[in-house]
């Protein structure tokens, strides 16, 4: 989430809840663990088109403006905590 707020493509390992921020494709790749060629492969990607560099960071920005800030936050919180009242 940090990397997606500051407008960066993200290349992560497909871990936990991983996949439930990063759109494989299209926010950036998912990579299964220990599959350091494919990870490679992630990376020269990114670096050698800079066009899908620049759409990739732009769409992160967006998804964390609108889905993470901190006003979206604390309503999603809160909505959380009443609903356990």
């Amino acid at each position: 989430m940090e990397a997606q707020s500051s407008g960066l493509p993200v290349i992560a390992t497909n871990v936990g809840g991983v996949n439930e921020i990063v759109v494989n494709g299209q926010t950036g790749y998912l990579v299964e663990y220990g599959d350091a060629k494919k990870l490679a492969q992630c990376i020269l990607d990114l670096y050698g088109d800079k066009g899908k560099y620049l759409v990739m960071s732009q769409t992160n920005r967006e998804i964390a403006v609108s889905n993470y800030c901190k006003s979206k936050m604390i309503t999603s919180y809160y909505n959380l905590f009443q609903s356990l009242i």
